[in-house]
């Protein structure tokens, strides 16, 4: 679940390829990197700049390690050896600053809100990722692919498979929202990567794959929805199941994956397992606002603005549940509630965005037959375990399924990490991708419905 509303500098940026324009002289000072820090009430993140000059034309590129952001380039960039500006218009972001005896003095501006940040010489650190295999695996690992008809695309992947001829049991491993690769990297981590990995260490095939339109899968990674993307999941058991090394499968799904791996089982007899990797278990409007105001009030909002925030959000919200489909006259009504602002009602209308809000998992959860494991952080402000756990297990036992276990980790945040605070600008600067407590347990569990 990484679609939260953000406050300053988004957790996740889309990568736009534009090139900077300004012709700058007298730029030599400048080229280089550059660090600022942001200070963000609740969080500081580091941001760096790196400038460059190709036959005198300047430009500047943007990374911030702590949100997995690479050189994102800068749309206009401009110095003439005292002040600097340079913005980038995707995000509504501007800096303006003045050069003083080394450094910049000056401040960063994004969606109206201006933060001072000052800008000094550094080097993009290097992250540590201590977690993350190094080859060779004592393991077999193949590139695979297989296909979801009913989409018309193919889908690649990496199935990993323990040493011997098996049977194994094995594991689809489905990846939150957003677009991710097989590896479902975001932050500088590489979750599934490590959990394969530990996985297949103890006997247990896995099979992560690339979402569609991203790396090698084919398709378009916009305009699907929750349900359109359970056939690809369902696409992966199934030939997980035609593998002859393959004893028994199931799915293990990360935040929406979840929501997705619940879709699966629901009409898939066939699934031998379910896990819940921080996932949903009550209606998506329900999930966004305890995640809106868990990461809000993390961040120092005050208490009568974000009672504001969640109120204005909670009617938008309500006016979508209430639509009969997603047209003119809802964007409409939005655009009349929003004063207007076209770019927060196109979040909102979107594909993924609207079915989501509107989608309760309770009814394919009680259609679960199969083993059910439900795992959970106490410092999660993405999927609220308060709400989420109890909510599958409820649904769950509604169903008759009474192999269903929910486990709350304490002290662990969304990507289940040892955190301090929990919100999402921590992740990238935790070493740590995957606490071994959940490992372990993901192991066990799958072992003990084989």
């Amino acid at each position: 679940m990484r679609k939260f509303l953000t406050i300053i500098v988004s957790a996740l940026f889309s990568v736009y390829a534009l090139a900077a324009d300004s012709r700058q002289v007298g730029h030599e000072s400048l080229l280089g990197t550059w660090r600022g820090t942001l200070n963000n009430q609740a969080s500081a993140i580091d941001i760096y700049f790196t400038f460059t000059s190709t036959d005198g034309t300047l430009s500047a590129t943007m990374t911030i390690p702590a949100q997995g952001v690479k050189g994102l380039p800068m749309d206009s960039v401009s110095f003439d050896g005292f002040n600097l500006y340079m913005k980038l218009d995707a995000i509504q972001m501007s800096y303006r600053g003045m050069q003083v005896m080394g450094s910049f003095s000056g401040s960063l501006t994004q969606y109206g809100m201006e933060f001072p940040m000052a800008l000094t010489r550094g080097e993009i650190p290097v992250q540590r990722r201590p977690q993350e295999p190094q080859k060779p695996y004592p393991y077999r690992e193949e590139q695979v692919a297989f296909r979801n008809e009913s989409a018309g695309i193919a889908l690649a992947g990496t199935l990993t498979l323990p040493q011997g001829n098996g049977p194994f049991p094995a594991v689809v491993l489905i990846s939150g929202s957003g677009y991710q690769n097989r590896n479902e990297e975001l932050m500088g981590h590489k979750p599934f990567l490590v959990i394969a990995d530990a996985l297949t260490r103890a006997g247990i095939a896995v099979l992560r794959y690339d979402d569609r339109g991203v790396g090698e899968s084919q398709g378009h990674p916009y305009g699907n929805t929750t349900a359109d993307l359970s056939w690809d999941a369902e696409a992966a058991l199934g030939y997980l199941k035609s593998r002859p090394e393959i004893s028994c499968a199931g799915l293990a799904g990360h935040s929406e994956g979840g929501a997705i791996a619940f879709i699966v089982a629901a009409r898939e007899p066939s699934c031998d397992f379910v896990i819940s990797l921080a996932g949903p278990g009550v209606r998506g409007d329900k999930v966004l606002l305890a995640q809106q105001r868990a990461i809000l009030s993390g961040s120092g909002i005050p208490a009568p603005q974000l009672e504001q925030i969640t109120a204005a959000n909670k009617m938008m919200f309500d006016t979508i549940l209430s639509s009969e489909s997603n047209d003119e006259a809802l964007r409409s009504k939005l655009m009349q509630m929003t004063g207007g602002q076209e770019e927060a009602v196109n979040q909102l209308l979107d594909t993924w965005m609207y079915y989501f809000l509107r989608y309760d998992p309770t009814e394919d959860i009680a259609s679960v037959k199969a083993p059910i494991l439900a795992l959970n952080g106490t410092k999660d402000m993405q999927v609220i375990h308060s709400q989420n756990i109890e909510a599958i297990e409820a649904a769950a036992a509604k169903g008759g399924n009474t192999c269903v276990e929910g486990v709350v980790f304490e002290g662990l945040n969304h990507l289940f990490q040892h955190c301090t605070t929990g919100l999402p600008t921590e992740y990238g600067k935790i070493e740590e991708t995957i606490a071994p407590e959940v490992l372990e347990k993901m192991i066990e569990f799958i072992h003990n419905t084989k």
